[in-house]
């Protein structure tokens, strides 16, 4: 194995070209590390964010005028066990492994050095190191926002927007798989893929939900992370809930006046990830329940062509960069 590798970076804010190429060191590996052969990695709405820098909230977290804090890209891996530490115990050299590196990103690399309790679990047997990794940022992010809600009633009928998305595919998949009345929003240019693979379910266009009309749904999960609007509070029935992935100023502000003038319930949480829910996310995927959507794969040398793809044409599903 050669003394150096290389990982993407993102020295400054804005368009896919700022993206570049950086060489690093191996190094020693510590007691509880693991040193992990990348074969898979993704390009999501978290990568999308960092690099254009557009949000405050990125900003006060990451720096307001370049990243200081996340150099690095990339959220999702799947990849093989080069070495482990000789603490290590869970790990064995040789086994394919999945995860989430949410603190630091990273994983646009060909190398990835982890701690051994770090967000990671190993691949089931039947699932492809493509298929984990194209899973992982949706599903577990799926979990998150479905947890939030309390315990729905048979057949609750529920929109998920941004349905085409790996966060909201997820969500309609598995909420669909448990029985509920789901309804697929989906955004403009993607409503025959989404149908190609779902011929069953009922979906709409983005641009037509304020059509639903007056006190349908009793839960509305807003995976696009945009403004809420009164049109989605309109079509929820009393005592509804909507979830959404927007976190910010003005949606706590929206929460508060719905809170108020009505008995609808708004719940906006920045995502938590957690072990036991990666975990799950693999038994889902095994179990059929879960199909994690593949848009596209770029080359690892071609990660700028990836983000430029999901600015000019969106995805359906995950876009995974394969090292």
């Amino acid at each position: 194995m050669n003394n150096q590798y290389t990982g993407w970076t993102l020295k400054k804010y804005g368009r896919a070209q700022r993206l570049a190429l950086n060489t690093y060191q191996h190094h020693p590996l510590k007691d509880t590390e693991i040193l992990i052969k990348i074969e898979y990695s993704g390009v999501n709405s978290a990568d999308i964010a960092l690099r254009k820098g557009k949000k405050l909230i990125v900003r006060l977290f990451n720096g307001l005028f370049y990243p200081k804090k996340i150099t690095r890209t990339g959220v999702d891996f799947s990849g093989r066990i080069i070495s482990v530490g000789h603490k290590v115990k869970k790990y064995n050299q040789g086994d394919w492994v999945f995860g989430l590196r949410d603190n630091d990103f990273s994983t646009n690399s060909q190398y990835l050095y982890v701690d051994a309790n770090c967000l990671m679990a190993k691949i089931p047997i039947g699932v492809s190191p493509e298929t984990a990794c194209a899973g992982s940022f949706g599903g577990i992010n799926a979990l998150f926002f479905i947890n939030l809600l309390p315990k729905l009633e048979n057949r609750s009928k529920i929109l998920v927007t941004n349905a085409q998305g790996s966060v909201g595919n997820a969500v309609f998949q598995i909420l669909n798989a448990m029985e509920h009345d789901v309804i697929a929003g989906i955004r403009t240019g993607h409503e025959s893929s989404f149908k190609s693979q779902f011929p069953n379910v009922l979906s709409m266009p983005e641009n037509d939900l304020r059509n639903l009309g007056s006190d349908t749904l009793d839960v509305i999960i807003d995976c696009g992370g945009r403004r809420i609007n009164f049109g989605l509070i309109k079509a929820l029935k009393s005592k509804g809930y909507l979830v959404t992935t927007s976190f910010g100023f003005s949606t706590m502000i929206f929460k508060y006046i719905t809170e108020i003038f009505s008995d609808k319930k708004i719940i906006s949480r920045v995502a938590g990830y957690y072990k036991e829910d990666l975990e799950c996310i693999a038994e889902y995927i095994c179990s059929g329940t879960y199909d994690p959507q593949v848009d596209s794969i770029f080359p690892y040398e071609d990660l700028i062509a990836a983000h430029k793809y999901i600015d000019n044409f969106g995805k359906f599903g995950s876009v995974v960069i394969k090292s």
